[in-house]
């Protein structure tokens, strides 16, 4: 008889160190390979957000390189992609698309600074906290999506909904539609 023994030795991907995938680490299932511990915290650390409000319920997801999970730690149940989008040679933007789903509105948001551009974007944030807040009941899923630039002091934003959901979605937001989209440009 034989010994069978298996290497649980990995090396990350990210930083090439290596660990005792028996006992710390994690795999990615989008990249299909080992990340150590601190490499998963990092790349959830620099996440997306996606907020998925239904039935009036919402659900928060973080959305990395290598990981994407739900608020529970769990696989979300929805597939999303996210990319960088670089403007030049230090600028970019992250970019999270969900399958099966169009962006309704889409821009840029900011904090409260006091300023003509805040106090513009202001508008939004204010519609916004008040969704998270009050969460809606609606028949279809919106998913709000919130993705890291390379501008510290700004986030990207869109709003989606699934394809069939579009024409609903808009009528829904009535006059707000205008007005969000003007605040998020």
């Amino acid at each position: 008889m034989s010994d069978i023994t298996t290497d649980t030795t990995s090396e990350c991907a990210e930083c090439q160190s290596t660990f005792d995938n028996q006992n710390e680490g994690q795999f990615s299932e989008i990249r299909g390979d080992w990340f150590c511990d601190e490499c998963h915290a990092s790349d959830l650390d620099h996440s997306s957000t996606v907020w998925v409000i239904h039935h009036g319920e919402k659900q928060k997801h973080q959305v990395g390189d290598a990981f994407a999970i739900n608020e529970y730690g769990d696989t979300p149940d929805i597939k999303v992609e996210r990319k960088y989008v670089s403007t030049d040679g230090w600028r970019g933007y992250y970019e999270t698309t969900i399958d099966g789903f169009a962006p309704v509105i889409e821009g840029w948001t900011t904090g409260s600074w006091g300023d003509p551009i805040a106090d513009r974007k202001a508008v939004f944030n204010d519609w916004l906290d008040e969704l998270i807040e009050n969460t809606p009941w609606l028949e279809f899923p919106i998913c709000l999506v919130f993705d890291p630039t390379s501008n510290l002091f700004s986030t990207s934003v869109s709003i989606q909904v699934k394809t069939e959901n579009l024409e609903t979605f808009k009528n829904w937001l009535g006059l707000e539609l205008d007005e969000l989209q003007k605040a998020l440009s």
